[in-house]
């Protein structure tokens, strides 16, 4: 039996590090063939993003087993991500309250980066997508070390 849970959290596990490195693969030759139409910081935002989406999937697959829920969750997930950020409303027009609230989103940060070239923010995403980056391989290691001992 417990071979069995090792064998689909494996699965489930693999299944979500091919989404994570099938979005980070896309999203890298992407931006090198788009190179000529972006600038140096678009393009590290938008890496920078594909970090961030990457380590936080590769920690929800943990969860979930079967690829056509990870796609649903991947959709959910970056829906939620985008209409709760400052995509389409400038940070300055929100309310304090709900700033602090989306601060949190790496969307908005990177929104932000691209509206304004603030430095500041740049670092903070940086920052942002290393933690759940490095967080969410962590995550999936820990889990399937527990699973196989």
């Amino acid at each position: 039996m417990r071979q069995v849970v090792a064998v689909k959290l494996v699965m489930g596990v693999t299944m979500g590090l091919i989404v994570a490195a099938a979005t980070l693969a896309f999203s890298v030759v992407w931006i090198l063939r788009s190179m000529a139409l972006l600038n140096s910081m678009t393009a590290l935002v938008l890496i920078l993003l594909t970090l961030t989406t990457s380590g936080l999937l590769a920690a929800l697959s943990i969860l979930v087993r079967d690829i056509t829920k990870m796609s649903i969750l991947t959709i959910l997930i970056s829906s939620v991500l985008q209409y709760v950020s400052s995509v389409y409303v400038p940070m300055k027009s929100l309310a304090p309250w709900v700033r602090v609230l989306v601060l949190v989103n790496p969307v908005t940060l990177a929104s932000e980066v691209l509206r304004t070239g603030d430095a500041t923010l740049l670092v903070a995403l940086a920052v942002e997508a290393l933690l759940l980056f490095v967080a969410g391989v962590y995550v999936l290691a820990l889990r399937v070390r527990s699973q196989l001992e």
